[in-house]
């Protein structure tokens, strides 16, 4: 009887242990499970803290990004713009620069207009003076050089040398007379003298001539005729 009681009490006993170590192993499952969903929950949450940081993260690159670029656009669109300015500036300065270069390409030399004063100045120069004093605008014609004032002086075959001749081009002034001019219209100009006949080359070559002193030289008014027809002037240094 008390071994049927102790076994019994034995098996009860096996029974509830086993009974609750099931207990405690279901326990420890829905602990182990609770703990793993709240970890998963916390996992979850963190997932989406970092996720929705990412796409802060993002948004705010892509803000900065923007505006960058916006505040990029304006400068380049100041640049342009400052450099259209500076484009049409140019422009102005090569077109003024333009119708200078044109104007000054355009300009004619202000024929001569010589005094008594000039013409014993210029009578005395030498050809480097004489270049320094007109300008390297000129024609060389054997040892004369043809000026674009319109005088043309001989004699100037060395930097030293001193003109032998001054004549002048139609439009050309000296002392108040011009070429083409009548003996009558000189002498109402410089003085009444002497009509004299000479030659150019040969004898026979017959020209006719006033003339004037300045200074050192003679200023001659020659022509072809006794009234001094188709005129030209000389002015010969001495």
């Amino acid at each position: 009887m008390k071994k049927t009681y102790l076994a019994l009490t034995l098996i009860l006993s096996t029974q509830l242990l086993f009974a609750g170590c099931s207990e405690i192993n279901n326990a420890k499952d829905k602990l182990n499970s609770q703990t793993a969903k709240n970890q998963t929950s916390q996992q979850t949450k963190q997932d989406d803290s970092t996720a929705k940081a990412e796409d802060t993260a993002k948004d705010t690159a892509s803000d900065t990004a923007s505006d960058t670029a916006s505040d990029s656009t304006d400068k380049d669109n100041t640049a342009a713009d400052s450099s259209s300015a500076n484009t049409g500036s140019a422009d102005k300065t090569d077109s003024s620069s333009a119708n200078n270069s044109g104007t000054n390409s355009a300009k004619t030399v202000k024929p001569a207009n010589l005094t008594k004063k000039d013409v014993q100045t210029y009578a005395s120069m030498t050809k480097t003076n004489l270049i320094k004093t007109f300008g390297k605008d000129y024609k060389a014609d054997g040892t004369a050089l043809v000026f674009s004032n319109g005088l043309a002086i001989a004699g100037l075959d060395k930097s030293e040398s001193k003109p032998t001749s001054i004549k002048c081009k139609n439009d050309v002034t000296i002392m108040g007379i011009k070429n083409g001019m009548t003996f009558d219209k000189v002498q109402a100009v410089l003085g009444k003298t002497e009509v004299i006949q000479t030659y150019l080359g040969t004898k026979t070559n017959i020209v006719y001539k006033v003339q004037y002193p300045y200074g050192q030289g003679v200023i001659k008014v020659i022509s072809p005729s006794k009234d001094g027809k188709n005129s030209y002037i000389q002015i010969v240094p001495q």
